[in-house]
C-alpha cells in the first residue's frame, strides 16, 4: 500500500512540474492621445486671473519625453511561479498654459475631480520655481495600478527666457518663452525623463490654484498708493484695482491709455471697499469685452463705471448710504412729471440665491440662500430669485451680497420719469443721488438715484431723467436668515477697538476765582480713534452707572449706536492765537488721514492738549476745512477758538477732530479744587461717580465683541486728583 502511495504522489509532482505553462497576453500600451491630458485648439480661449482661482483642464502646449515602461509582477503556482504582465508605467513631460498676464503665484495643486479631488501640495511659487511632486494613489483591488504624479512641475509667469527642459527637447533657438502668460512645464526628478502620470493609461486630471497680485505695471494707473490693499489674505483682489486693470491692459483687454481714466476716483473706491470685506476672486475663461467683465465686478460691489460728462475720463463711483445729494428737484425746476410709481409688497422677492464658488468646498459651486420671513408672512407669497457672481468665492461674502439683493428685491422702490431743469455745467450721471419733492403730488424729500439722464440741446438747460428710489434709505428692514451652515458677522470681523476711548469734559464751565473746594455736575464726552487705515467702519458705546462684575451684561447698558472714529494729529509749529481762516499743519497717521479722507469737512469739535491725552489745553468748536491731506500730515483752516483763556496752540499739542461722539447720559458729581484764584490752570477735579463704559467696533458685517472697561481712561477716579487730571477752565 505504501509502495501505491509513494508512486502517487511523485507521479503528481512530476505532472505539475511538466506541464505546460498557460499563454498570458500582453497587454497593449496606451497612446499619447489615450492618457486623457488636457486638449487646446484655436477656439479655446486662454483664461484670464483675477486674484485667486482654480484653473481645471490647463490648456496643453506641447509634450516631450513620453515613455510607455512595461510592468510585470510573478505568481506562484504550486510548486512553479508564473510571470503576469501588469500593463504598463506611463511618463511624459508636458507644457501647460494656465492663463495670460505675468505676476501670477502658484499656490495649490489638486489632483482629480469633484469628490475625488485631492490637494497634493500647498506652498507659494512665484516666476521661476519649482514644485516636486510625489503622489500616488490606489482603488481597493487595484493595489498594482496605482496612478498619481512623481516629478517636477516648473512654474513661469513673465517669464523672458526659455524653460530649460523645453530648450533641451525642442533646440535652441526653437522653444518659446512666453512673457505675457503663466504656464507650468511638467518634466522628472532629471531632465532627461517625463513626469510619472501613473499605470491605468488615463491621468488624473490635474489642477492648479493661482493668485494675480497686482502691481503698478499690471493696473496701469501709475504708483498704487501706498494705503491701499491690494489683496486680502486669501489671496482675493481689491476689486477697483481689477477694473483698472481691465480698462488699461493693452495685451489681453481694453488697452485705455491711463490719461483717458481718473486715477482718484479708483483709488478712492480701492480704499474703502477692503473696509468692507469686498474682494473679487475669478478666472475669465469664455470670451468677454472688458466692460462685460467690469460690470460684473460693478454689480457685486454696487457701484458704476461712467465716463465724466465734462473731461470724458472714466470715473468708478461706490453707492452708499453715505453719498451725497447732488441736486434738489422741486416743483420749482421740475418741468414736467411723466410718471411715478412704487411697485406693491406682493411682487416683491421674498427669498434670494447667490451661486458662488466656494473655495473652503474644493473649489465647487454653491448656493447661498436667504429668506425675507417678514414679508413672505406679510404677503402670504413666496417669490424666489437667483444672483450669479462670477467672482465670489468666499461663503460669507456670499451670503452679504445675498442679503444686500434681498433688501434691493424685497423693498417696495419708487420709479419716476419726468422732465427737470438742470443748473447750467451740471452733468448728472448714472448712480447720482437726488432730493425729490413735489407738493402737488404729495412727495416729501424722496431720495432716488439717477438711472438715466438724456440733456437737451446745450443751452437749453432741460434733461430728462429716469430715477430709482434709494435702496440705502428705504426704511425697509429685511429680516434675513440664511439657509447655509456658515454664520454671518465673520466678514471683515470687527475686534475691539485699537485706541484708547478718551474721555474729556464736557457741558460744564468751571467757576473761575475758586479759594476752596466746589462741587457740582457736568457730564463726560467719549470717543475713540481707529487703530489702521483699514479700521472697522464705526463703533459704539455703551454706558452704566450700576456697576457690573465681569460680566458686562449684568448691568443695564445705555448704547450711543454706530458713531464715527475721531481723528488725530500733532500740531507741526507754533500757532499763537488762531483765529478763523489760520491754517495749522498736523501730522497725522495713516489711519486718521483715512479717516479724515471719509469724513471731509464738517461740524467737529477740535480739542488739543498738551501731548499726553491727559490735560486738555483748549477746545474749541468749528468748521474744520481740510486744506491737503496726505498720508503723513493735514492742513486745516477755519477753526474758530473760544473762550477768554490763553488761546495757543503750540507744536506737539494734540488735535484731535471729533467727527462724532457719545455722552454720557448721566450727569457726574464733580469736585473742583481751586488753590490760585489768579492762575485758572490750577484749578482740579476729581470724579465722584463715573459711568462705567464699554466700546464695540462695526465692521461690514456686524459688530464685534465688547471691549470691557480696563485701564486709566474707563475706571471710576478716586477721592482725590487721579491720573486724569485737567485744567477746567474754559470747557464748553
Amino acid at each position: 500500500m505504501w509502495d501505491y502511495l509513494i508512486q502517487f504522489v511523485i507521479s503528481t509532482v512530476l505532472a505539475e512540474l511538466f506541464r505546460p505553462k498557460p499563454k498570458v497576453s500582453k497587454p497593449a500600451a496606451a497612446g499619447l492621445k489615450e492618457l486623457g491630458l488636457p486638449t487646446v485648439d484655436e477656439t479655446r480661449p486662454l483664461p484670464w486671473l483675477i486674484g485667486r482661482a482654480k484653473i481645471d483642464a490647463p490648456n496643453l502646449i506641447a509634450t516631450y519625453d513620453f515613455k510607455a515602461t512595461p510592468r510585470s509582477k510573478k505568481q506562484r503556482s504550486g510548486f512553479s511561479s508564473t510571470t503576469i504582465p501588469l500593463g504598463y508605467s506611463y511618463e511624459v513631460g508636458a507644457v501647460m498654459m494656465l492663463c495670460g498676464g505675468s505676476g501670477v503665484r502658484l499656490r495649490e495643486i489638486w489632483a482629480g475631480s469633484g469628490d475625488d479631488a485631492v490637494r497634493i501640495w500647498s506652498g507659494t511659487v512665484s516666476n521661476g520655481g519649482t514644485v516636486t511632486l510625489d503622489y500616488s494613489k490606489t482603488t481597493p483591488g487595484q493595489e498594482d495600478y496605482p496612478s498619481g504624479f512623481k516629478g517636477v512641475v516648473e512654474f513661469f509667469s513673465g517669464r523672458t527666457t526659455p524653460s530649460s527642459y523645453v530648450t533641451l527637447k525642442a533646440g535652441s533657438g526653437n522653444a518659446p518663452a512666453w512673457p505675457h502668460a503663466t504656464y507650468v512645464v511638467l518634466r522628472g526628478a532629471t531632465q532627461a525623463d517625463g513626469m510619472w502620470v501613473g499605470t491605468t493609461g488615463q491621468v488624473m486630471p490635474l489642477s492648479f490654484v493661482c493668485e494675480r497680485i497686482h502691481s503698478d505695471a499690471s493696473v496701469g494707473l501709475g504708483a498704487i498708493p501706498g494705503d491701499i490693499t491690494k489683496n486680502n489674505a486669501s489671496g482675493d483682489s481689491n476689486p477697483a484695482l481689477a477694473v483698472a486693470e481691465l480698462l488699461t491692459d493693452p495685451i489681453y483687454w481694453a488697452g485705455e491709455h491711463p490719461d483717458f481714466i481718473n486715477a482718484s476716483t479708483f483709488w478712492d473706491a480701492a480704499r474703502v471697499l477692503p473696509g468692507e470685506g469686498q474682494f473679487v476672486g475669478a478666472l475669465v475663461d469664455q470670451q468677454r469685452t472688458a466692460a462685460d467683465v467690469a460690470f460684473e465686478i460693478c454689480r457685486q460691489i454696487g457701484a458704476v463705471l461712467q465716463p465724466d460728462p465734462t473731461t470724458g475720463n472714466h470715473c468708478l463711483k461706490l453707492l452708499r448710504a453715505t453719498d451725497s445729494v447732488v441736486l434738489t428737484l422741486t416743483d420749482s425746476n421740475i418741468v414736467s412729471l411723466d410718471s411715478f410709481a412704487r411697485s406693491a409688497l406682493d411682487e416683491a422677492t421674498t427669498e434670494v440665491t447667490v451661486n458662488y464658488m466656494d473655495r473652503a468646498a474644493k473649489w465647487k459651486q454653491r448656493p447661498m440662500t436667504v429668506k425675507d420671513r417678514g414679508a413672505a408672512r406679510a404677503t402670504k407669497t413666496r417669490n424666489a430669485g437667483t444672483q450669479q457672481y462670477a467672482c465670489i468665492n468666499d461663503a460669507t461674502l456670499a451670503q452679504v451680497i445675498a442679503m444686500r439683493d434681498l433688501r434691493t428685491l424685497s423693498a417696495p422702490l419708487a420709479t419716476a420719469r419726468l422732465t427737470a431743469i438742470v443748473p447750467k455745467r451740471q452733468r448728472l450721471i448714472p448712480g447720482d443721488l437726488v432730493s425729490f419733492s413735489s407738493a402737488r403730488n404729495g412727495i416729501n424729500n424722496l431720495r432716488m438715484r439717477v438711472t438715466t439722464a438724456r440733456f437737451s440741446q446745450p443751452g437749453q438747460g432741460t434733461c430728462e431723467l429716469e430715477l430709482l428710489e434709494d435702496v440705502f434709505s428705504s426704511g425697509m428692514a429685511v429680516y434675513a436668515q440664511p439657509l447655509a451652515a456658515t454664520p454671518p458677522g465673520s466678514l471683515s470681523a470687527p475686534g475691539p477697538i485699537g485706541s484708547r476711548v478718551f474721555r474729556w469734559p464736557y457741558g460744564f464751565v468751571a467757576p473761575r476765582g475758586l479759594s476752596g473746594a466746589t462741587t457740582g455736575n457736568y457730564h463726560l464726552v467719549y470717543f475713540a480713534g481707529a487703530d489702521s487705515a483699514n479700521a472697522a467702519q464705526g463703533y459704539r458705546l455703551g454706558f452704566t452707572d450700576t456697576g457690573f462684575t465681569s460680566n458686562p451684561d449684568d448691568a443695564a447698558w445705555h448704547t450711543k449706536d454706530t458713531i464715527g472714529f475721531a481723528a488725530k494729529g500733532i500740531v507741526a509749529s507754533d500757532l499763537l492765537s488762531p483765529a478763523i481762516g489760520n491754517i495749522i499743519t498736523v501730522a497725522v497717521s495713516a489711519a486718521d488721514a483715512e479717516t479724515i479722507r471719509r469724513n471731509g469737512s464738517v461740524e467737529v469739535l477740535v480739542f488739543h492738549d498738551n501731548g499726553d491725552n491727559t490735560q486738555v489745553r483748549n477746545w474749541h468748536k468749528g468748521k474744520a476745512t481740510m486744506v491737503t491731506t496726505t498720508a503723513a500730515q493735514i492742513q486745516l483752516t477755519g477753526i474758530k477758538v473760544y473762550g477768554n483763556a490763553p488761546n495757543s496752540i503750540y507744536a506737539s499739542d494734540h488735535i484731535w477732530l471729533l467727527y462724532d461722539f457719545a455722552v454720557d447720559p448721566n450727569p457726574l458729581t464733580v469736585t473742583l479744587y481751586g488753590t490760585d484764584t489768579g492762575n485758572p490752570a490750577t484749578n482740579r477735579y476729581r470724579v465722584v461717580s463715573a459711568p462705567f463704559v464699554r466700546a464695540q467696533t462695526k465692521g461690514a458685517a456686524g459688530y464685534g465683541p465688547w471691549t470691557l472697561p480696563t485701564g486709566g481712561d474707563y475706571t471710576v477716579e478716586s477721592g482725590t486728583a487721579g491720573s486724569a487730571v485737567m485744567p477746567v477752565w474754559n470747557t464748553y
